[in-house]
């Protein structure tokens, strides 16, 4: 069925393995441990793999949202920690 539509050119194990390892550098406990939950799930693991991240504007493709969230996750490691004191 999924070889009707287009996928990622990435590895999705790798970018998986890439995510679960950043979450080893959560600091907040309970945000760490959420992710966990989301990392055991096998049924979710399944479905976040080969879903798109959109119907149209970027990432529209199988494993898009995947391939989006490690994007996203790597802004977000660039970003300097900015402290409010």
């Amino acid at each position: 069925m999924f070889r009707l539509f287009p996928k990622t050119e990435k590895d999705v194990e790798e970018m998986l393995r890439r995510l679960k390892e950043i979450t080893g550098q959560v600091k907040n406990h309970h945000l760490k441990r959420l992710l966990c939950l989301f990392w055991e799930d096998q049924l979710f693991l399944e479905r976040f793999k080969t879903a798109p991240a959109s119907k149209w504007i970027h990432h529209s493709y199988l494993g898009g949202l995947l391939e989006h969230t490690l994007s996203l996750t790597g802004l977000v490691l660039r970003i300097p920690v900015i402290t409010m004191g």
